[in-house]
């Protein structure tokens, strides 16, 4: 098995982890809140990247968690996007949610 396939395999043990252990809370949040608040996670994850990196802080550890956090978003984010997009309810999270975050949301006009 190749690296990729290794990583991916972690992260699909480390979703289902965290599922086990929080619940599905990112689909709700999503269910609750529209798409904006998971990309708003990735962005917090990815300013914590930027922080350890021009503060030089060598935890390679810390990093790694945070890209391995970004990755599941992103699929948590890709899953429910088709779920939604099949269940005729992709509009109203991507476009309405109850809030978007305010940045987001002006960049989508």
């Amino acid at each position: 098995m190749n690296k990729f396939e290794d990583i991916t395999k972690e992260l699909t043990g480390l979703y289902k982890y965290k599922n086990k252990r929080y619940g599905n809370s990112a689909e709700t949040t999503i269910d609750n809140w529209g798409y904006g608040t998971v990309i708003s996670r990735i962005e917090e994850k990815l300013e914590r990247i930027k922080q350890q990196i021009s503060n030089d802080i060598n935890d390679d550890e810390k990093i790694e968690d945070n890209l391995r956090d970004i990755v599941n978003y992103g699929i948590i984010l890709l899953v429910k996007m088709r779920n939604d997009k099949s269940n005729n309810v992709y509009d109203r999270n991507f476009n309405g949610g109850k809030i978007l975050n305010s940045r987001f949301e002006n960049k989508q006009s």
